[in-house]
């Protein structure tokens, strides 16, 4: 019988800690969701601390916050972190790529988007992620060739197109430019 109590103990203390982690997330939604977004980050790394289920979501919501903060190098941490739990999710490498661009690491964000093109090759986001990228960084020819490969497969993206038009101006293909 001692065996058996010490199995229940343990049992009641696992769902205890569920439930404070349940309430610890919800917490960290409703400050979210107020745009308390440091008292937030905190609820979501307490969560992810106690908790291996669904930790690379909590990892994303960590990384997002960070980046309202204005905390590259922390967004980078969490989404990597969110990549190595979880890395066939196309999303989490998009959310990783952003934060490199954000911290100007353009060659990082491209490999990003390149793993996420891995998983998914007709992902045309991503295409025009890496076009917009590339744009960004002053690479308007290089980033042409992934920008058209984005209208080819969803021809409907005025914003793919917009950023065909911006590169092919700055090569000076205003005739161009001015089709798209």
């Amino acid at each position: 019988h001692g065996g058996e109590t010490r199995v229940q103990a343990r049992a009641v203390e696992g769902a205890r800690r569920v439930g404070a982690l349940g309430s610890t997330a919800a917490r960290a939604r409703e400050y979210e969701q107020t745009n308390r977004v440091r008292e937030a980050r905190r609820e979501y790394e307490a969560a992810v601390a106690g908790t291996l289920s669904g930790r690379s979501l909590l990892y994303m919501g960590i990384g997002r916050l960070a980046q309202v903060e204005g905390d590259f190098a922390g967004a980078i941490e969490a989404f990597t972190r969110a990549v190595q739990l979880n890395p066939n999710d196309v999303n989490m490498h998009r959310e990783l790529a952003f934060a490199y661009a954000g911290q100007g690491a353009v060659d990082d964000a491209f490999n990003e988007l390149v793993a996420a093109l891995l998983l998914n090759p007709r992902d045309a986001q991503a295409f025009a992620d890496i076009g917009r990228l590339l744009l960004d960084a002053g690479r308007a020819a290089d980033a042409l060739p992934p920008l058209y490969r984005a209208l080819t497969l969803a021809p409907d993206r005025f914003e793919a197109r917009y950023a065909i038009a911006t590169g092919l101006t700055r090569l000076g293909r205003n005739d161009d430019a001015a089709r798209e």
